[in-house]
């Protein structure tokens, strides 16, 4: 579900002449990841939007992948989780 809202947001910002963030989105993602975001262009803009494969389906990630996105890069804290993680409830 996550999925289909972060691409609803890169959609609208490109909409809204904000591709070039869609972009560093995607970059930044791979980054922290591992994973590259293949992406779908939108007709006529140049900027990624959706973050599937040619068959629609998401880009597959490992819940540790997904973790480093969250956390900036870290192991078990940062960005998103400044305080890191418990399991039942986001420590702030």
């Amino acid at each position: 579900m996550e999925a289909y809202h972060a691409g609803a947001i890169r959609a609208r910002l490109s909409e809204i002449g904000g591709g070039t963030v869609t972009d560093q989105i995607s970059t930044l993602r791979y980054k922290l990841s591992g994973v590259g975001d293949l992406g779908v262009l939108n007709p006529g803009n140049p900027f990624t939007f959706v973050n599937d494969d040619v068959n629609a389906l998401a880009q597959r990630r490992t819940p540790q992948q997904v973790l480093s996105i969250v956390y900036g890069g870290g192991t078990s804290y940062g960005l998103f989780y400044p305080g890191g993680m418990n399991g039942a409830v986001t420590v702030a």
